[in-house]
């Protein structure tokens, strides 16, 4: 359209969020229009009280007011992604991310610890994971950095196992990854753990530590702020600081015995867990998938032969029995087909 601004970049994203139309949103410089803010206010609250059918309702587009822009912020600088993702409202994201809210849309205008905050840093933090889920299955990018860390690593700050499991096993996400300051999620978790030292609450930490380590990770820094060998130092010395990079149990106060035991334990829980996100909770948002899905295979069973069916009166296997003859007993027996 002629006029039309070039499309902008913000965090790194081209072409950035939408722009909003003149004071819809935060720091516009003028106040925006009694509907706006209105349509906006009403949103928030339907948004915190959980309820969908008035959010649908808000949506349909006889009632969103001309020009308004649903990625628009409010005062606070957040979207009403941000506010659905801060309270776990995962139906109610959905039907925003079907209205066109974009999930790589940051907070902004907010105090410093705040602003530059994706959806998906909230959803990671809290160990949201049907959110997390949501929202990298429409777009979030899972290699995004604010303030010096990835979504893997605000995992790793909140120690969420299962979100650190999902997002390395399942999104693919890079876990060697440094924060600002150099330091990997090992390093992280070791600083953690010194300043947690004697509270009863670091189960989780060392749990996040041994599936980390069974991932192979090693230490960004060492176990010393010197571990790197000065220059000119000979190949004794380089050995020895990348012998202080590996990781050992007994830097987070375990046992090589109490290391493996909880090891084959973190591995049995992720690997019996890992495959949930997609159940009950995210059933509401995969449903026109599994139709499509039920639809396609309907049609191609239709098209398959008549003789691949099976014959009736005809079971999977035969039924247990028991038969005694000259005193003995004999097992029984299950054939499978």
């Amino acid at each position: 359209m002629a006029g039309a601004p070039p499309p902008r970049r913000q965090f790194g994203i081209p072409g950035g969020p939408p722009r909003d139309p003149p004071g819809a949103g935060a720091g516009a410089g003028a106040r925006p229009p009694p509907d706006y803010e209105r349509y906006r206010n009403e949103m928030i609250r339907q948004i915190r009280e959980d309820s969908i059918s008035e959010v649908k309702r808000l949506l349909l587009p006889e009632n969103i007011p001309p020009g308004f822009n649903i990625n628009s912020l409010d005062p606070q600088g957040q979207s009403f992604l941000h506010h659905a993702v801060l309270r776990s409202r995962l139906a109610i994201a959905s039907e925003l991310i079907a209205a066109g809210a974009d999930v790589n849309r940051a907070k902004e205008g907010l105090a410093a610890a705040f602003a530059g905050i994706y959806p998906i840093f909230d959803s990671a933090v809290m160990g949201d994971l049907p959110m997390i889920q949501l929202l990298i299955e429409n777009g979030a990018h899972i290699e995004l950095r604010s303030q010096g860390v990835t979504p893997f690593l605000a995992a790793v700050q909140g120690t969420h196992l299962m979100m650190i499991a999902y997002l390395i096993n399942i999104a693919g996400a890079n876990y060697q990854v440094l924060n600002g300051n150099g330091r990997n999620a090992l390093d992280m978790l070791r600083e953690a753990l010194r300043v947690r030292q004697g509270r009863e609450d670091i189960g989780e930490l060392l749990d996040c530590a041994s599936f980390l380590m069974g991932k192979g990770l090693r230490y960004a820094i060492g176990v010393e702020e010197a571990a790197a060998p000065a220059a000119g130092a000979g190949a004794e010395a380089a050995a020895e600081a990348e012998v202080r990079l590996i990781p050992l149990p007994r830097d987070f106060g375990m046992t090589d015995g109490e290391f493996v035991t909880r090891i084959q334990t973190v591995m049995e829980r992720v690997a019996s867990t890992i495959s949930l996100p997609r159940m009950p909770a995210v059933k509401l948002i995969f449903q026109r998938a599994r139709e499509a899905r039920a639809a396609r295979e309907a049609a191609a069973a239709g098209a398959a032969p008549a003789g691949g069916r099976r014959r009736k009166g005809k079971s999977k296997s035969k039924k247990t029995h028991r038969r005694r003859g000259r005193g003995q007993k004999h097992k029984t027996r299950r054939r499978r087909f």
